[in-house]
């Protein structure tokens, strides 16, 4: 089902660019002058821009061609990076934490450059091209069975139990965050909000209370993802570790099982009491850790709500989706099952291999920690440093292989998936097809 970094090899790339000489007349595909009409600027790179393709919450994303062999990639750029601080600290955290990472279900980088000058520059992302993403695929009007979202929930499950191990919080998982192909596979994408450590502390912005903050603060990035948000940054109960993306991945869920959103708030106080109305209202040892009096008194103001069965809340879903959900949707955190524990669930059986869903080897969380406190020269210093890092790599490329000696039984499990994986492959498909004709 999933390629074995283990299968990796390295090859060199072609002597002209490994000498950093870009010779386009040689090349299929030729880098027109200047700035594309998709505002990307990448002369003198071997990339050729194509289409924009879509925006993160620090950026924007078009399709280009690898020009050395002839692949379609992805290409997010962070526009000015040097004259906002939060986009350049953003743009640091994303490309070391994707660094420091490798698993099938987290999306790669495998190039980093910046265009300009002083502190005009834009940074560049390169990384894999992807065929669409989750939001896409619930919008259309193709149909799916539970049974074809079970394996993109465990997909995503299975990404975050590596997270998690490595330390990382995400905290921005959504459907257009979680990227599709067509062999099925599901990468976790969008890393500029994510946080790394134990637990993070709730910042002013990112909870209730700071709804009058002002245009261009953390909550303005926080607007498109209000649904997916979890209860204790809602609730501003001060830190908060790896369960807000069991949460947010709950959501997601609900969102696959019922085609829609399932807590779809206009504002921050319409969410917390939409999730009140749904889930009940918070036990006293959560109420006790909201720090601020207004959301205090706005729940005592919603009175004492029960909780309903998610028989009523998702009606069309199995017995074990409904049961996975009562493990995520928890409004008190502590409640909430980790990734390593969803990966048993029942609901989940088909797919679980716990052979094949490994976590972290070593936590990079303080490399990423240290990024929160670092000054304007220290975020100029690291983004030069990664420029300088993946350069250094440039010239070279990977290229996936078989293992020689790999086993008969692995075949056969293998085998055993693809089988299970092939009509999911049929429906997304044709929804791939759709788009692309439209």
């Amino acid at each position: 089902m999933f390629v074995s970094r283990s299968t990796v090899t390295l090859h060199r790339a072609p002597d002209y660019y490994s000498k950093n000489v870009f010779v386009p007349e040689n090349l299929e595909y030729h880098q027109p002058r200047g700035k594309h009409r998709s505002g990307f600027w990448l002369e003198g790179t071997p990339y050729v821009a194509l289409d924009n393709i879509g925006a993160g919450a620090f950026g924007v994303v078009c399709k280009a061609m690898d020009t050395r062999f002839k692949k379609p990639v992805a290409i997010k750029k962070v526009r000015d990076a040097y004259k906002s601080k939060s986009s350049a600290k953003c743009a640091l955290r994303e490309i070391r934490i994707l660094r420091e990472l490798s698993h099938e279900n987290v999306i790669s980088v495998t190039d980093v450059f910046m265009t300009g000058s002083g502190f005009e520059k834009d940074v560049y992302l390169v990384m894999e091209l992807m065929e669409t993403d989750l939001h896409q695929v619930l919008r259309s009007n193709q149909s799916f069975k539970e049974d074809h979202f079970q394996y993109f929930f465990y997909q995503l499950i299975r990404g975050l139990k590596y997270l998690h191990s490595a330390g990382i919080i995400h905290r921005d998982l959504k459907p257009s965050n979680l990227l599709l192909n067509g062999d099925c596979l599901l990468r976790i994408a969008d890393f500029g909000m994510a946080r790394s450590g134990p637990s993070s502390r709730v910042a002013p912005t990112e909870s209730t209370s700071a709804r009058t903050s002002s245009v261009g603060s953390h909550l303005s990035q926080y607007v498109s993802t209000l649904w997916y948000r979890p209860p204790e940054i809602l609730l501003s109960m001060g830190e908060y570790d790896t369960q807000v993306d069991i949460w947010s991945a709950g959501c997601i869920l609900a969102e696959m099982l019922l085609r829609r959103e399932i807590f779809p708030g206009k504002d921050s106080y319409s969410q917390i009491k939409m999730i009140i109305n749904n889930l009940g209202t918070p036990e006293k040892k959560a109420i006790k850790k909201i720090t601020s009096p207004d959301i205090r008194d706005y729940i005592v103001s919603c009175g004492p709500k029960s909780a309903l069965p998610f028989s009523t809340m998702v009606p069309d879903a199995s017995p074990d989706a409904r049961n996975i959900l009562s493990n995520l949707l928890q409004i008190s955190p502590w409640n909430r099952s980790s990734a390593e524990q969803i990966l048993k669930h029942p609901f989940l059986s088909k797919w679980h291999n716990v052979n094949n869903e490994p976590s972290c080897s070593e936590k990079i969380c303080r490399e990423i920690q240290e990024i929160e406190k670092y000054d304007d020269d220290h975020i100029i210093k690291g983004l030069e440093s990664e420029e300088r890092h993946f350069g250094m790599f440039r010239g070279n490329f990977y290229e996936i292989e078989n293992e020689e000696d790999q086993t008969k039984k692995e075949v056969e499990e293998e085998k055993v998936v693809q089988s299970s994986v092939n009509p999911l492959k049929t429906v997304l498909n044709k929804f791939i097809n759709k788009k692309r004709k439209n």
